[in-house]
């Protein structure tokens, strides 16, 4: 079999490589950069379709070496244009993220539109200050007197104000003290009436809660003298002879006991009961109660225990002086404490 030999071929020539366009600076405007983009594209497509068309016309000697006789054209172009396909892919996407970062045109406008609103709030300020009316010295002189007499005149209705409120206070305070003397003469008032009405009532006998509910009533405590019963006067005036008997009859029997006096005559007035009765001098057992027996008559109590308190021991402690007398006291005590709550009140 004869072998045809074929000069030795060349290593193939290595395709030139793309000269890498220059990253440009970013603009601005969108609208310049989209058509850099695509032609980019474009060129790396057409340089890829360009190399696979030139294949079948190079020299042999250009080409490489092939085990089989037949050369796959079909794979060389497939190859060489997912190549291309895969280089524009690259580039594209490298100008969109340097796209990406670039500011965009609506974030220059809203700088723009601050910058704007800052710059008409400044000229609306000088437009103010240019319509300000003129400094007038005898406009601010003016106000300056007018604010001075505005000062005095509230200095008048603040002093006036104060003048008004002493006098208010003082009238307030006079008011207090004409009420609490009007209160302090309603309540002396009432309670000279209560006094009085219980003096009255101690004539015909005084109950301890009748005196104790008239004394609560016009906020005056009890005294003690007038927490219990007691006998009217009348009582007292009636059973007074009978307490003189009494006693003289004791007097008179200590008297014959002792060996003192007529035996005869004593007898004779214990047994009759026989007493004087006008008030007379002497010592003597019947001229004291003679005079007692005058004082009880005419009401004072008091003055009759008074010349009681000279009766010898036996006449005082016979029974019916010593009931009466028990009577007696608790009556003068109740007038006492009458009187004093009658003087306080007053």
């Amino acid at each position: 079999m004869t072998t045809t030999s074929q000069p030795p071929k060349a290593a193939p020539e290595k395709p030139t490589p793309e000269k890498p366009v220059d990253a440009q600076p970013a603009k601005r405007e969108q609208a310049g950069f989209w058509p850099l983009v695509f032609g980019g594209g474009v060129a790396a497509l057409i340089g890829g379709v360009a190399t696979i068309m030139a294949l079948p016309f190079l020299p042999a000697s250009w080409l490489p070496e092939q085990q089989t006789a037949e050369i796959d054209v079909a794979a060389i172009q497939s190859n060489a244009t997912s190549a291309a396909e895969a280089a524009a892919d690259r580039r594209i996407q490298e100008l969109q993220a340097q796209l990406q970062a670039v500011p965009t045109s609506d974030d220059a406008t809203r700088d723009l539109a601050a910058m704007q609103q800052r710059i008409d709030a400044q000229a609306q300020q000088i437009d103010q200050l240019s319509n300000r009316p003129a400094f007038d010295p005898a406009l601010a002189e003016r106000l300056q007197t007018l604010t001075a007499q505005a000062a005095a005149l509230e200095n008048q209705i603040q002093t006036a104000a104060e003048q008004a409120q002493t006098q208010i206070t003082a009238a307030q305070v006079e008011a207090r003290k004409l009420q609490e003397a009007a209160e302090g003469s309603t309540r002396r008032a009432e309670a000279v009436a209560a006094i009085a009405s219980l003096q009255t009532a101690l004539d015909r006998g005084l109950q301890p809660d009748e005196a104790r509910q008239t004394m609560e009533g016009v906020g005056i405590e009890t005294p003690d003298a007038l927490n219990r019963e007691i006998a009217s006067l009348g009582t007292l005036q009636s059973e007074f002879p009978d307490a003189v008997r009494a006693a003289l009859r004791a007097a008179l029997r200590e008297e014959s006991a002792s060996g003192q006096g007529n035996v005869f005559t004593n007898f004779l007035r214990a047994q009759t009961g026989a007493r004087s009765v006008e008030p007379r001098e002497g010592n003597d057992p019947d001229a004291i109660l003679s005079r007692a027996n005058a004082e009880v008559e005419a009401g004072r109590i008091g003055n009759a225990l008074t010349e009681m308190e000279a009766l010898p021991d036996v006449a005082k402690n016979a029974q019916l002086m010593a009931e009466w007398t028990a009577k007696a006291t608790a009556y003068r005590d109740a007038q006492a404490a009458l009187s004093s709550l009658s003087a306080m009140s007053n």
